[in-house]
Protein backbone atom coordinates (compact mmCIF):
# COMPACT_ATOMS: atom_id res chain seq x y z
CA UNK A 1 0.00 0.00 0.00
CA UNK A 2 2.81 2.48 -1.05
CA UNK A 3 1.45 5.01 -3.32
CA UNK A 4 4.24 7.49 -2.30
CA UNK A 5 1.94 9.98 -0.64
CA UNK A 6 2.37 10.26 3.45
CA UNK A 7 -0.66 11.19 5.26
CA UNK A 8 -0.85 13.74 8.15
CA UNK A 9 -2.51 12.76 11.36
CA UNK A 10 -3.13 14.59 14.21
CA UNK A 11 -3.13 12.71 17.62
CA UNK A 12 -4.37 14.08 21.00
CA UNK A 13 -1.29 13.92 23.16
CA UNK A 14 -1.48 12.85 26.80
CA UNK A 15 1.28 14.94 29.80
CA UNK A 16 1.72 12.50 32.75
CA UNK A 17 3.76 13.71 35.71
CA UNK A 18 6.87 12.46 36.00
CA UNK A 19 8.16 12.72 40.04
CA UNK A 20 11.89 12.40 38.69
CA UNK A 21 11.56 16.12 37.11
CA UNK A 22 12.14 18.89 39.49
CA UNK A 23 9.78 21.82 39.65
CA UNK A 24 12.43 25.44 39.39
CA UNK A 25 12.09 28.89 39.92
CA UNK A 26 13.44 30.85 36.72
CA UNK A 27 14.38 34.25 37.01
CA UNK A 28 16.82 35.03 33.81
CA UNK A 29 16.27 33.90 29.92
CA UNK A 30 18.70 33.69 27.60
CA UNK A 31 17.78 32.96 23.80
CA UNK A 32 19.24 32.53 20.62
CA UNK A 33 18.92 30.73 17.09
CA UNK A 34 20.66 29.59 14.02
CA UNK A 35 19.00 29.23 10.63
CA UNK A 36 17.07 25.94 11.65
CA UNK A 37 17.01 26.00 15.57
CA UNK A 38 16.24 28.47 18.32
CA UNK A 39 18.14 27.89 21.69
CA UNK A 40 15.91 29.20 25.24
CA UNK A 41 17.87 28.86 28.44
CA UNK A 42 16.64 29.23 31.71
CA UNK A 43 18.38 30.50 35.00
CA UNK A 44 18.47 31.24 38.18
CA UNK A 45 20.06 34.97 39.85
CA UNK A 46 19.96 34.68 43.74
CA UNK A 47 21.08 38.40 45.04
CA UNK A 48 23.43 38.44 47.57
CA UNK A 49 21.65 39.84 50.88
CA UNK A 50 23.05 43.30 51.50
CA UNK A 51 22.41 44.78 55.21
CA UNK A 52 24.21 48.26 54.71
CA UNK A 53 26.75 47.51 52.05
CA UNK A 54 29.95 49.09 51.85
CA UNK A 55 31.21 50.91 49.00
CA UNK A 56 33.46 48.08 47.91
CA UNK A 57 30.89 45.70 48.29
CA UNK A 58 28.24 47.88 45.79
CA UNK A 59 31.49 48.91 43.98
CA UNK A 60 32.31 45.33 43.28
CA UNK A 61 28.55 44.22 42.52
CA UNK A 62 28.38 46.88 39.76
CA UNK A 63 31.26 45.83 37.86
CA UNK A 64 31.22 42.30 38.15
CA UNK A 65 27.66 41.73 38.25
CA UNK A 66 25.91 38.60 39.68
CA UNK A 67 25.93 34.87 37.83
CA UNK A 68 23.02 32.89 36.40
CA UNK A 69 23.03 29.63 37.31
CA UNK A 70 21.74 27.46 34.16
CA UNK A 71 18.77 25.15 35.15
CA UNK A 72 17.98 23.87 31.79
CA UNK A 73 18.60 24.39 27.93
CA UNK A 74 16.51 23.74 25.43
CA UNK A 75 16.55 23.35 21.57
CA UNK A 76 13.65 23.47 18.86
CA UNK A 77 12.52 23.93 15.92
CA UNK A 78 11.32 26.99 14.47
CA UNK A 79 7.95 25.82 13.85
CA UNK A 80 8.04 24.53 16.92
CA UNK A 81 9.34 27.87 18.68
CA UNK A 82 6.48 29.34 16.89
CA UNK A 83 4.10 27.31 18.96
CA UNK A 84 5.73 27.79 21.98
CA UNK A 85 5.30 31.50 21.36
CA UNK A 86 1.44 30.88 20.34
CA UNK A 87 0.81 28.64 24.19
CA UNK A 88 2.98 30.92 26.14
CA UNK A 89 0.84 34.33 24.69
CA UNK A 90 -2.47 32.52 25.24
CA UNK A 91 -1.77 31.45 28.50
CA UNK A 92 -0.57 34.68 29.61
CA UNK A 93 -3.78 36.95 27.90
CA UNK A 94 -5.71 34.19 30.26
CA UNK A 95 -4.09 35.46 33.19
CA UNK A 96 -4.09 38.76 32.71
CA UNK A 97 -8.26 38.41 32.05
CA UNK A 98 -8.12 36.40 35.42
CA UNK A 99 -6.12 39.72 37.00
CA UNK A 100 -8.68 42.15 35.45
CA UNK A 101 -11.84 40.10 36.96
CA UNK A 102 -10.28 39.63 40.43
CA UNK A 103 -9.03 43.31 40.50
CA UNK A 104 -5.18 42.29 40.72
CA UNK A 105 -3.85 44.35 38.17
Amino acid sequence: MDSGEGIELTLKLSWKQNESVVTQHATSFLASHTVDSFYVSFGEVVAPYLNKPSEEEIAKLTSEGLDVKLLARFTVTPTKMKELLDVLNTNYAKFQEQLEVSGNE
